[in-house]
Formats: C-alpha cells, sequence, structure tokens
C-alpha cells in the first residue's frame, strides 16, 4: 500500500473525460475501512428512540387520562342535574356538570396542537441545483467518494454562497418517516478558498451524515418534537387569550377562567418538560453524530488532514463576514460584486495576527456547553488526531478545479446569494469585479505574504509600525544609510524570532485591557458578574484590578520583546525609502521616481493614520462598551438603566466617526475605491448616522475600526514591500559593480 509523502503531487491529469471516475484514480491509495460505531453514539441513538417513543405514548396516555376522566365525570355526577333551585341559581349545578367536559375538551386541543404540525414541511436551504451535463466533473468526484465510503449518493447537489457544507434528508417532515433520499448543499466560498483535500475532509464529513441514516431521521423528528413542544410552552395564543377574557367577565367568567388558566397551566409544565428533556436528547445526538461524521472524513483524508482543514474553514466563514460588511457599504452606491466567493477566499488569504489569534482561539477551545448542537472544535481535533488514520486521499489541487465551469457557478451563486437579500432591487445594481470593492486593497494577501517574510515576524495592530518619516528626504551620507541597512538588517534576523514568540501574549494583554476599561459601564447598570460569552479574562468586580495588573506586566514583557524588532524593522525600512530620494538612484532602479511619488503619497497617509490612532482605539472600547449593554437589554429590570448607560456611549462613538472623518478627510487615500478622488476619513468613517440611531452608530463603528486596521496595515505592507525592492535593486547594483571590479583588475602572473 503507497502512502503518499509530503513531496508526492497528487495532480488532476490534464485532458480526462469529463465526468469519469478516471482523473480521480490516482489521488486514491489504500482502501476504505468503515468506521465502527462508538458507544457514545449507539447509547445516544437509544435514548433518541426511547424518547420518541415515549413522546406519543405519553400523549395518548394524557388524552386518554383527559378522556376517561371527562367519561367518568359525566356518568356519575348526574346529581348535579337534579337541582332543585330556581331561576338563574340553577344554571350554577349545570354549569359545574358541562365544565369539566369543556375543560378536557380544551385540554386535548392545547395538547394536540404540537403534533398537528410535527410533519409540516420545512423551509428547504436554499440553493441553484446543478445537474451532471453542467458539472460533470463534480458529480463524478462526489459519486466515487461516497460508493468509496458506503454511503448514499446525494440525489441532488445545490450550491449557494455559504461559508459551510450541508447533508439534507429531501422530503420535508414525511422525509423522516418516509425517506426520499439526500441532497447535498456546497457552500462556494468553500470551494474558492480551500483546496481539493481540504473540501474533501469538508465533503467526507457530511457523506458521514449521509451514512447516519437513524441518527439524521431521529434527530429531525426530536428537532420538531422540541420546536412544537416550545411553541406551546412558550407561546401565548388563543387559549390564553379566551381564558384571560374569560376572567375579566365576573363570577361566571372567573368560574370558567380560573380551572382554564390552571389546566393550561399544568400542560404548559408538561410541555416544559417534555422540550427541555427532547432539546437535550436531540443535542446529545447531534454532537455525537458529529464526531462519528468527522471520524469518515479523518477515515477518508487522514487523521492530519482533516484537522489542517480547520483552520481553512474557520478563515473562510470569518472572511465571510468581513466580506458582507464590505458589501453593505459599498450597496449604498448600489455596487455588488459580481463574484462573492472569490473575494471571500481572496479576504480569506489576508490573515493579520489578530485573525491568526482569534482562530487559534476556536481551534483550542474545548468547552462544550448542553446547549451546544456541535462540540468544541478543540475536542473535535483531539478526538480525529487520537485516530491517528493515515487516510486514502490526497489531491493537491485548487477545490475550483472540481467544478468544469467554476466561474460561472460563482457568480451564479453570488446573483441568487444578493438578491435574497435586497429583491426586486437587484435591477438597480451595477455588479463590478470584486477588486473594485477593495479598491487597491486587492493585493494585500500577497503584499502581506511579502513583508511578513522580509521582516521574519508579523506586525499586530495593537502595537503598528510607526514610520518616524513624513516626506522622503534623502540621507546625507547614502554609504552611511546603505551601511545602517545592513546592520539592522542582522539585528532584525536576531529579533524576528523573539517578536514572532511574544505577539501573542502581546495580543492577550491588549484584549484585557481594552475590555478592563469597559467593563465598568456593566457594573453601573447593576451587573454582578459578566457572561463568559464574552470571553473576558475576569467576570466580577473584584476581579478587574488583578486582571488589569497582570495584563499590565504582560504588555510590558511582550513589548520588551517586539520592541526591539519593530526599532530594527522601522530603521531598515526608513533608511531604504530616503535612499529612493537620492539624486541618480534611476540608474539603479529604472523605476524609481514611480516608486518615490507612490512612497510620498503612502506616507500622507500613514501619517494621517498615525495621528488618529487614539480615537480609533477609543472608539473600538466603546464598541466593547456597547455589546456589554445591549446583551443586558433583555432584562427588564435592567433595561431602563442600560438605555440611559447607552445614549453617552452611542454618542461618543457618533462623536469619534466624525472626528475621524475630520481629521483624514484633507489626506486623499491611496486605495481608492469607487470615487477615484476619495479621502482617506471616507474610506475609513463611510458615513456619520444620526443621532440616537444605535445599531447604524454602532455598525459604522465596527465597520471603522475594521477599515482603519485594514488600510493602516496595507499603507505599511506597500511601504515594506518598496523598501525592499529598493534593497533588492540596490544590492543588484552593488554586486554588478563588484563583479566589472574584478573582470576589469589586471591578471597578475
Amino acid at each position: 500500500m503507497h502512502h503518499p509523502s509530503a513531496n508526492d503531487d497528487v495532480r488532476i491529469a490534464p485532458g480526462h473525460v469529463e465526468g469519469s471516475t478516471l482523473p480521480f484514480a490516482r489521488a486514491f491509495f489504500g482502501s476504505w475501512k468503515p468506521v465502527r460505531r462508538s458507544l457514545g453514539y449507539r447509547l445516544s441513538l437509544l435514548a433518541s428512540a426511547a424518547f420518541m417513543l415515549m413522546v406519543p405514548l405519553m400523549y395518548l396516555a394524557a388524552v386518554a387520562g383527559v378522556c376517561w376522566l371527562a367519561h367518568w365525570h359525566f356518568l356519575h355526577d348526574t346529581g348535579l342535574l337534579q337541582t332543585h333551585l330556581r331561576g338563574r341559581a340553577a344554571l350554577f349545578p349545570i354549569l359545574l356538570y358541562v365544565l369539566p367536559g369543556l375543560l378536557a375538551l380544551a385540554i386535548i386541543v392545547f395538547m394536540l396542537q404540537p403534533l398537528l404540525a410535527l410533519f409540516a414541511g420545512d423551509k428547504p436551504r436554499e440553493g441553484i441545483e446543478l445537474f451532471p451535463s453542467q458539472e460533470p466533473r463534480l458529480f463524478a468526484f462526489v459519486g466515487m467518494v461516497c460508493t468509496t465510503m458506503g454511503a448514499p449518493v446525494p440525489k441532488k447537489i445545490y450550491i449557494d454562497c455559504e461559508a459551510n457544507a450541508a447533508a439534507q434528508l429531501m422530503g420535508g417532515g414525511l422525509g423522516l418517516l418516509f425517506p426520499r433520499g439526500l441532497a447535498l448543499h456546497i457552500g462556494m466560498p468553500l470551494v474558492a478558498g480551500m483546496n481539493a483535500t481540504s473540501l474533501a475532509a469538508v465533503l467526507a464529513h457530511e457523506f458521514g451524515h449521509f451514512s447516519q441514516g437513524a441518527g439524521m431521521r431521529a434527530t429531525g423528528l426530536l428537532d420538531r418534537m422540541s420546536h412544537w413542544m416550545a411553541i406551546a410552552a412558550y407561546r401565548r395564543g388563543s387559549m390564553d387569550a379566551m381564558a384571560q377574557g374569560l376572567l375579566r367577565r365576573g363570577a361566571y367568567g372567573l368560574v370558567l377562567g380560573v380551572p382554564l388558566v390552571l389546566c393550561i397551566w399544568v400542560a404548559r409544565l408538561v410541555m416544559m418538560g417534555t422540550f427541555l428533556l427532547g432539546f437535550f436528547i436531540a443535542q446529545l445526538m447531534r454532537r455525537r453524530m458529529e464526531f462519528d461524521a468527522d471520524a469518515h472524513a479523518a477515515n477518508f483524508v487522514g487523521s492530519k488532514a482533516e484537522v489542517d482543514s480547520w483552520p481553512r474553514l474557520i478563515a473562510v466563514s470569518l472572511a465571510m463576514q468581513e466580506a458582507d460588511a464590505k458589501v453593505a457599504e459599498h450597496w449604498k452606491n448600489r455596487r455588488l460584486p459580481i463574484d462573492m466567493p472569490a473575494m471571500v477566499a481572496a479576504i480569506s488569504h489576508r490573515q493579520t495576527p489578530e485573525l491568526k489569534a482569534s482562530i487559534k482561539k476556536i481551534l483550542e477551545s474545548h468547552n462544550t456547553g448542553w446547549k451546544d448542537s456541535h462540540p468544541a472544535i478543540g475536542q473535535r481535533i483531539k478526538h480525529s488526531m487520537a485516530l491517528n488514520n493515515p487516510g486514502i486521499f490526497r489531491l493537491d489541487e485548487p477545490a475550483r478545479n472540481l467544478f468544469t465551469n467554476f466561474e460561472d457557478a460563482s457568480r451564479s451563486v453570488s446573483y441568487a446569494f444578493f438578491k435574497q437579500r435586497v429583491g426586486e432591487m437587484i435591477t438597480s445594481a451595477t455588479f463590478v469585479p470584486w477588486e473594485e470593492i477593495f479598491g487597491g486593497l486587492k493585493d494585500q494577501g500577497q503584499r502581506a505574504t511579502e513583508a511578513d517574510s522580509y521582516l521574519g515576524f508579523e506586525i499586530p495592530d495593537s502595537r503598528p509600525l510607526w514610520l518616524e518619516l513624513a516626506e522622503l528626504t534623502p540621507p546625507d551620507n547614502p554609504a552611511k544609510a546603505w551601511a545602517k541597512v545592513k546592520e539592522v538588517r542582522v539585528l532584525l534576523r536576531e529579533a524576528a524570532p523573539i517578536a514572532a514568540a511574544a505577539t501573542d501574549q502581546l495580543l492577550a494583554a491588549t484584549t484585557t485591557l481594552r475590555h478592563a476599561e469597559a467593563a465598568p459601564v456593566a457594573f453601573q447598570v447593576g451587573l454582578s458578574t459578566i457572561p463568559k460569552d464574552f470571553g473576558m479574562s475576569f467576570r466580577t468586580r473584584l476581579d478587574l484590578p488583578t486582571a488589569k495588573s497582570n495584563a499590565d506586566v504582560d504588555l510590558a514583557t511582550a513589548a520588551s520583546k517586539i520592541d526591539p524588532a519593530l526599532d530594527a524593522a522601522r530603521s531598515r525600512v526608513t533608511a531604504l525609502l530616503r535612499l529612493l530620494a537620492v539624486r541618480g538612484v534611476e540608474t539603479r532602479m529604472p523605476d524609481a521616481s514611480q516608486l518615490r511619488a507612490r512612497a510620498q503619497e503612502l506616507l500622507l497617509a500613514h501619517q494621517a493614520l498615525r495621528r488618529s490612532v487614539e480615537t480609533k482605539r477609543a472608539v473600538d472600547v466603546d464598541l466593547v462598551r456597547a455589546s456589554l449593554l445591549a446583551s443586558l437589554m433583555s432584562e427588564k429590570s435592567r433595561r431602563e438603566k442600560c438605555m440611559t448607560a447607552i445614549r453617552p456611549v452611542a454618542d461618543n462613538v457618533r462623536d469619534r466617526l466624525s472626528q475621524l472623518r475630520m481629521d483624514l478627510g484633507g489626506v486623499k487615500s491611496p486605495f481608492p475605491g469607487p470615487d477615484a478622488d476619495a479621502s482617506l476619513g471616507a474610506a475609513v468613517a463611510p458615513a456619520t448616522p444620526g443621532h440616537r440611531q444605535f445599531n447604524e452608530i454602532f455598525e459604522a463603528g465596527v465597520s471603522a475600526v475594521k477599515n482603519f486596521d485594514q488600510v493602516s496595515r496595507a499603507v505599511v505592507q506597500e511601504l515594506i514591500s518598496i523598501a525592499s525592492r529598493v534593497e533588492g535593486a540596490l544590492e543588484a547594483s552593488a554586486k554588478a559593480e563588484a563583479a566589472a571590479r574584478k573582470d576589469q583588475s589586471p591578471v597578475r602572473g
């Protein structure tokens, strides 16, 4: 059996027959070994089956019990009809005789109501259906993988603009009892942003779900039971309205209303208990199904490749959010990207230290709550690695190569995605290449990689590389400046690994200090403990001083390791940019004048951003405050206090956005968008919402912080790119001159 090494290169052979499995045969090695269902999976399925059997029996028993009690009452309490009372008083015993029957009917209707909709149709996930004639290569691949894994081949394949893939039972509610096949949904951003092996891991996971026929039907039924139990338990309907109406109609109304309210209350408690039990079992079953599907993926591509697919999957998901926000900004000009998946893929490859830290945090998460439908990713990774499976498949190609007409498919899902968002207004939209949405930032991913390689470490947004250079002026002594470049290059080579190792500590300390600055607003409105969802390193007011003190120490420690590398990088880049201004440099760099003009434009923006960095930081802290307050507004006891506290926060954000627009407005953006003359202020803070428009203000604040960091990063990276080109040209020129001198030196005999 051959196992591919790291140097093996498995590729799709050119000129293959569309729709055949031959192109993929070389990507397979070894033979498929079926995944054994774990004990936890089997026990969860057993619990699901028991619950699904228990609920109908419980309902039938409850309904039968109510009917029997009503029948017993009508049969044995006929004495109430033999009254000697006269007039209106005679109606009272008759009412007591009839009332239990009415209550029994109300209870039966109330309890059967959820079951009436148990098998109602679902709203399916929307997507564009593909056909073998359109994408023979994809259908051939899916068929081959399913056959290899022993999973049912999907009857339909859909594509959409989501950043995930999904397996779905066809046929809605009735499909749970009478299976009509499975449908596979593929998110095109995944295809655009992953290689074929990583996408195969995602699809193999879904095909693993395909093999979980009983589990998928069980969780589907459990979901429906729990959903309708929750509706019956928590939603107030016509029965409640009738009971409340009776309570307001005097003595006779109370006679009917009070028992009805009590009966509904008891039935609602039963529904609540049923909902919670069913929900717990469904989530437990679903988590076991995820582990089982992960095992299928590990069996197919190997444990290592399956684990390696997670960072890409998370990066694409986060990039989808950023792309969505960017598109929303440009919608005011009725401009939409013609290829949304390509845009998402480009963003996903442009990773900052902050984004990498977020991905790392998600990957290392091991906290799974009882309400979670999926296990924590850290647990899933640990489970896959424990399998230590070599896998049977690897295809070192872009995932888009699995499609015959990828670009057409990608553009189709983009149009469908935006039409779903804006409806008929899409007729007023102008579709443009996605690069125009990002303006000059389209090359940022490549520049980021070049900058990291050039410096030897990634510059975090929380500690930027600010250059002490407002305009390009030549150095007094170019030779000394060149010698300085060589000197700091050695220093940077030594300091860069230390700086890279300290980045995580810096980011954690910076985040804690930002949280510590924002947290008091939550304590001021009466919150005693900050929810765990916010991921803060402290929870109470008493923990705050210690957390802040520790973060200050960590920040100082990390800064002492990062600053030497930043200083060396600053000296190196500054010296090279100034050498670009030396007279006669054009003889060594033909494009020196164009680079000099571009560098000067970037430096103007760089200095303007540097002057505004504190304003941006203040907006960032206010956004944390707003997030805390917004999360507390659902509690009635704190709503008024939160509203009072959030108003000045919103006003601060709005004022600072206006200040950003004003401070940066006099500088031309080096990365113009649709308006070629757009200012840097408009690029960072496109709009300033009106007073008290809280949602719009905070959305604009989030966008401004992201734009500020993005533009700052792009400016520095392009300046580094220019410095790198200067250094390369000067080194090449020096080598050429040295070689020429050597050739011209006299030969001694």
